[in-house]
Parts: C-alpha cells; structure tokens; sequence
C-alpha cells in the first residue's frame, strides 16, 4: 500500500515582539466555514466537502468526531482529479489555555493577540479576533476581518472511485503564544494522508 503524505500547516500568525514559547491549549476551536477539493490551485471549480462548524483541535477526542471535517462519500466529485484543498477560516478562535502564572480570561473578545489574566479564578475559554494584519502564511487569499482563504497544493492528487481514501489528524502542539499576559493563537496544523 502506498502512502501519499499531505502535510498541511494551515497557516501561522504574528504579531511583532511576541517571541515567547508555544504552549499547547486545553481548548484550540477553530471553525472552517467551508472546505473544498479543487481541481487547480485557482479553485475556481472547488466541490465543496466540508465546513460550518466549529472544531475543538485541542481535544484529545477529537480523531473520533473528524467525520465531520469532510465528507467525500456524499461529495460530487465526479471523476476529476483533484490537486488542493482549500479552507474558509473563520477569523475568531476560541481559546483556553495557561503558561505559568497567566491564564486566558472568559468571554473576553480582542483583536488579534488578547490580554489574559493573573486571576486564577477567572481562567476560562477566550474568543480571540484575529487582526487581518497579523494573518500571514504563503496560502492566505481573501482575507477580510471576518474570514480568510486558505488553500495547499496536496503532494499527490485524490480521485473518487480509484480505490483512495484520504485520512487526516489534526496537531494542537504549541499552538497558543503567550508573552507575558498577552495570548494569541499560532500554526494549527492539518496532517492529510492519500491512501491507496
């Protein structure tokens, strides 16, 4: 059996002087809007597979709900091949997550990289709205405050009915910045495998 490996770093944000270590967060939700397999890299004729919810990354759970991440058994995807996926992200990332004496703050929204707190007793998931400016990766297109684009070539190409499959895991590692109080989310990563 063969095995194409897809790697997908879905993107990584920055935001100037934030240069502390990465932790991992007990809540990582990102929500794709939309997820479509593309002919091209245009994806101008793209099929859509997936999308409209929001997905704890973080939760070590997570492998047994990934159903709900795309669908390509109910997918029209004809007998094309396909060559990149692409995400619509929703730009708001709910977050829970703590480095040493700093925790993030319930209910708090801010853009792009949020204050936390010191109160232990306040610790509790944030929604965190990313800045545009702070939203930067070689596959980002479309981005606006709402939502951006994000499309990868896959190494390899996938087509209904060849006896593929695709598989995927998604890694929270280190996926949250803290510089003191100040917290923000940084490079999720989608690990996608064409089998066949």
């Amino acid at each position: 059996m063969q095995k194409i490996i897809i790697v997908i770093l879905l993107c990584c944000f920055i935001s100037p002087g934030l240069n502390a270590g990465g932790v991992t967060p007990e809540v990582y939700g990102i929500k794709f809007n939309e997820i479509f397999l593309c002919k091209n890299a245009s994806c101008s004729e793209g099929v859509k597979i997936g999308g409209g919810e929001r997905l704890n990354i973080a939760d070590s759970f997570f492998t047994s709900h990934i159903g709900t991440l795309i669908d390509l058994k109910r997918a029209n995807l004809g007998s094309a091949s396909y060559t990149h996926i692409k995400f619509n992200v929703d730009t708001k990332f709910l977050v829970k997550a703590k480095t040493g004496g700093c925790y993030s703050f319930p209910t708090k929204v801010e853009p792009g990289f949020s204050e936390g707190t010191s109160d232990q007793s306040l610790y509790g998931e944030q929604l965190i709205q990313l800045d545009p400016d702070d939203i930067e990766c070689s596959g980002c297109s479309n981005i606006t405050s709402d939502s951006f684009d994000y499309t990868q070539a896959l190494s390899g190409t996938y087509k209904k009915g060849t006896g593929q499959s695709i598989v995927w895991n998604v890694d929270a590692t280190d996926s949250v910045y803290f510089e003191g109080c100040t917290i923000g989310p940084d490079k999720p990563g989608l690990d996608f495998e064409v089998i066949q």
